[in-house]
């Protein structure tokens, strides 16, 4: 678990490095129309890392793998063209991807709950989180991935 938490902890810095380059600090930003939406979004996905944050440090591994699995399920909305006074996430994100990808956060999030899930012992299912993708899943210690 604590590869997964040194790669997430460089992909949030990298993020921080993505909103710092959009806000004011970067004098540029301050003439792009889209930097304030930019730092909105980008900015976004940091904020909800607290659960994330409180359950690691009670060392509380089940609780880690629900909160990869809800951050997962907000990183992948983001993915989804939006419209609307508060810009589209979609594009926001793909504007930052030269300094950090979304998809990289995606993928240390479920390497960590594989991790975490290891750890337990036990299964959980994604509910719906992340359809498509290849997660591996523990049923009473098996491993197996899910159809």
């Amino acid at each position: 678990m604590v590869e997964q938490l040194g790669k997430l902890l460089t992909w949030v810095a990298h993020m921080g490095v993505a909103v710092r380059l959009r806000s004011a600090y970067n004098h540029e930003s301050l003439y792009d129309p889209d930097a304030p939406l930019d730092v909105m979004w980008l900015s976004d996905s940091l904020h909800h890392m607290d659960g994330l944050g409180e359950a690691v440090a009670n060392d509380d591994a089940k609780r880690v793998a629900e909160e990869c699995d809800h951050l997962i399920s907000i990183f992948e909305g983001y993915r989804q063209p939006t419209t609307g006074f508060k810009g589209n996430s979609a594009e926001s994100f793909a504007r930052a991807s030269k300094i950090v990808r979304l998809d990289d956060g995606i993928a240390v999030l479920y390497e960590l709950r594989s991790a975490c899930l290891k750890r337990v012992g036990h299964s959980m299912t994604l509910g719906g989180v992340g359809a498509g993708k290849s997660v591996l899943v523990l049923n009473s210690g098996s491993a197996s991935r899910p159809s």
